[in-house]
């Protein structure tokens, strides 16, 4: 007997590591399964010596595992000995033995193995958070050999069914390895085809060291990490695995879409999250055969199922979840663009969307990604929105409307605006009713006439005359002794103009915030007659599509969709006094003592002081450490709410007279704001982008290229006064600039004329100027003295 091979090889590193794997492997696993063609000696890891040939997929694992403890196992040819070849062939596996189970390992005497780890070759990651696969390797000290080599199935890890197929972790990882270092693939794609299209094997797969074979609604039990590992290495291997890969998920989703209602245990979930992992989910040319039925099968489940879920994607990483809802939304995207058909006749299409609002309600708990990301362009510019809200309204079907978080507010907005026409035409309809039946002529729309030094008592004087449901008529504002016709333009001044009175100091209804530059209810103002018609304003604009120059501050846009104002709204009314009171809370002493506080607050009403108690007893009950969230909270809840009841209770009755509609209720509060406020930034490049010219311009016109050269040079102040003179707002629309329909006219040749506008239709006209100093000139002149209607 002699002892194997004490050759030495250089050490390697992770580098070259993979090099050494593929020079070694080969020859071991012709030595374990041919020998070495010696006799008379013994080598517990050669045919030759004594153990027989070994069935090759079994040894192919035994030949990675001894190339990773270096060359110390090879036999080395002595003078001495005598070399023959064997006799006879070496056996070829028989058709039971070869079809390798991924669960069978080699087993050696534990009390003359070493168990270590070595790392695979580090591949570039497919996701942020990349674990590399280690695999447990055994090393044989050299001048010992085993006492025995047996084929057994590997202790299972806690798994009380150990004769049913899955791919434990540990054989996942020896699976890869064996298949990167010999090249040998077929049992990398029988474990696949089997494993990865049956749902009872796949369920008990890639559980984690610590993991029963019990999920619970909050954990699958599944090593995510160590699944894409493996997903990411299957991708490295030839074309021909990867088809097979896909094609066993194929037929995996297949088989869950035609039984969803048997999905019913924690357990039984598990091949979907394991198929979510995959990234050939999102490749567009497999999208038929997994995100098809994938989606069904989500939407299809039971509501506890879909419970399971949500619960199993809130404990992902924020990685891993953005990857998710970015799957969803290309799929729903590419669909779209690719099919051609109604979006409310497919079904995939419609089963994504509903799989996309479970995703919503996870991000609304842990705040993953902004809201915005749910949005869909495509969708936005694809969608029939007259059919889609007839649908909605009619409840006759699916609607978009029913998952608002993929609608853009643009969108939504569109929907406000056609629920508004639908109530105008059918008040309309009312009154030509009343009138024939009556005999009582009204006017089938709202008639207000306003006179300008006389806006506030004019305005609230035409509103008390009207019934409350005449209100949802189309607004048609004249000021009296003009004789502009109010096509839209009209009114969009008069809530301009009114708006500035009303917030004006000398009126008293609102506190102006210096810090903040925002507006708050005075609490001292009680004339709640006027706050009422503040809301009547708000809802009319709203109501009306016209935009508002508010300055509110972003709380009472919450208190508008009953959200309880928080510590964090306070600072956009009392930057001081919220900064003192988050210090309060963070303060890390004794809380009573250096405070000395008890639950009254004073404040000062016209230089008289007053006393509020927070709660009752509050003079009794003092500050502490352990009572100071309940001090702040009812600290805030006083001054964003108890102490402007009267005020906003008026306001919001008589925002809600208007607008009462459910599309409403489609706006979050950001969007709320851009609704009623339009959007801030001005981005005059887009405006120049989608602007139409008529009457014999064109974009490139020389007075036309002046005019662009001019705007684009203007101060943002003369920007707005430019917007405001042209549409009559100075704020973009919903979606910017961009989604306004602005119209330059040619108005005659070169004259001594002012530039007008109709800003009904968003309508510029500019005479033909002969040069572009006297274009600054006039239209500097016209946009200064932007008041007021005349003769056009």
């Amino acid at each position: 007997m002699e002892a194997p091979s004490t050759m030495e090889v250089e050490p390697t590193t992770n580098n070259n590591r993979n090099d050494v794997l593929k020079a070694l492997v080969p020859r071991y696993f012709h030595q374990l399964t041919q020998g070495c063609g010696r006799s008379g000696f013994h080598n517990s890891f050669c045919a030759s010596g004594g153990t027989g040939s070994i069935e090759p997929n079994k040894a192919a694992v035994l030949a990675f595992q001894l190339a990773s403890t270096g060359a110390q196992n090879f036999c080395q040819p002595d003078a001495g000995a005598e070399v023959t070849t064997p006799s006879e062939p070496s056996p070829k596996p028989s058709p039971a033995v070869s079809r390798a189970t991924p669960n069978t390992t080699i087993a050696m005497d534990a009390a003359q193995v070493q168990t270590t780890t070595i790392a695979l070759p580090v591949l570039e990651p497919t996701t942020p958070n990349h674990t590399t696969i280690t695999a447990p390797i055994t090393t044989i000290p050299p001048q010992q050999t085993p006492s025995s080599v047996s084929t057994v199935m590997p202790s299972p890890i806690q798994q009380p069914q150990p004769h049913t197929p899955h791919l434990s972790i540990p054989d996942a990882e020896v699976l890869v390895a064996t298949a990167l270092a010999t090249g040998e693939y077929t049992p990398v794609i029988r474990t696949i085809g089997s494993i990865f299209s049956t749902p009872d094997y796949l369920s008990i797969s890639f559980l984690r060291g610590d993991t029963t074979d019990k999920a619970t609604p909050t954990d699958p039990g599944l090593e995510y990490e160590i699944i894409e590992e493996f997903y990411k290495y299957v991708q490295q291997m030839p074309e021909n695995v990867n088809n097979v890969l896909a094609g066993a998920l194929g037929r995996l989703v297949g088989s869950l879409r035609r039984t969803p209602r048997l999905l019913t245990t924690p357990e039984s979930l598990r091949p979907i999250m394991i198929a979510l992992l995959s990234p050939h989910i999102n490749e567009p040319s497999l999208h038929r055969e997994l995100m098809n039925p994938l989606s069904l099968c989500i939407v299809n489940l039971s509501e506890a199922s879909r419970q399971i879920l949500i619960g199993w994607w809130t404990g992902l990483d924020a990685d891993r979840y953005r990857q998710l809802l970015t799957n969803f939304r290309q799929y729903i995207t590419m669909r779209m663009v690719a099919q051609g058909a109604s979006l409310h006749q497919d079904e995939y299409i419609m089963a994504a969307t509903k799989v996309i609002a479970m995703l919503f309600e996870v991000n609304t708990v842990r705040h993953y990604v902004n809201y915005t990301e749910f949005y869909n362009e495509v969708l936005d510019e694809t969608l029939d929105i007259k059919d889609d809200f007839l649908a909605w309204r009619n409840k006759s079907g699916f609607s978009f409307c029913n998952y608002p978080m993929v609608l853009h507010p643009a969108t939504k907005a569109k929907v406000l605006q056609l629920e508004s026409l639908v109530q105008q035409q059918l008040e309309r309809q009312a009154t030509l009713q009343r009138t024939l039946f009556t005999g009582q002529i009204s006017p089938p729309f709202l008639p207000m006439k306003i006179r300008r030094l006389n806006l506030i008592r004019d305005t609230l004087t035409e509103i008390s005359r009207h019934d409350p449901a005449d209100l949802k008529k189309e607004l048609r504002v004249h000021f009296v002794g003009e004789e502009a016709l109010d096509e839209g333009g009209v009114q969009k001044e008069f809530f301009q103009l009114i708006l500035r009175e009303i917030f004006d100091p000398k009126y008293g209804m609102f506190e102006y915030i210096n810090e903040t530059r925002v507006f708050w209810f005075n609490s001292n103002s009680l004339d709640t007659e006027e706050f009422e018609l503040i809301g009547i304003i708000l809802g009319l604009a709203v109501y009306n599509s016209v935009i508002l120059d508010l300055h509110f501050p972003y709380v009472i846009y919450k208190k508008l969709m009953g959200i309880t104002p928080t510590l964090e709204d306070l600072k956009d009314i009392n930057p001081g006094l919220a900064k003192g009171l988050q210090q309060l809370l963070d303060y890390q002493g004794n809380v009573e003592n250096a405070f000395d506080q008890n639950f009254q607050i004073a404040y000062e009403v016209f230089g008289e002081r007053k006393v509020h108690d927070l709660k009752p007893g509050a003079e009794n009950i003092s500050l502490t450490n352990a009572n100071r969230q309940e001090y702040v909270d009812l600290y805030v809840e006083y001054l964003l709410t108890t102490s402007v009841t009267q005020q906003f209770e008026a306001f919001v009755k008589g925002f809600r007279t208007v607008l009462s509609s459910p599309a409403f209720k489609l706006f979050r509060v950001e969007e709320l704001e851009l609704l009623i406020c339009g959007d801030p930034v001005l981005d005059f490049e887009e405006l120049e982008r989608i602007t139409v010219y008529d009457n014999g311009y064109s974009k490139n016109h020389p007075l036309i290229k002046d005019f662009w050269s001019l705007v684009h040079n203007f101060t943002q102040e003369q920007r707005k006064k430019l917007l405001f003179f042209s549409t009559g707002s100075d704020r973009a629309p919903i979606g910017g600039l961009g989604k306004l329909n602005f119209v330059i006219s040619k108005h005659g040749p070169d004259s001594d004329r002012l530039p007008i506008a109709h800003t009904c239709f968003n309508h510029l006209l500019l005479p033909e100027y002969s040069t572009k100093e006297k274009l600054q000139k006039f239209l500097l002149t016209a946009i200064d003295n932007a008041e007021g209607f005349g003769m056009i």
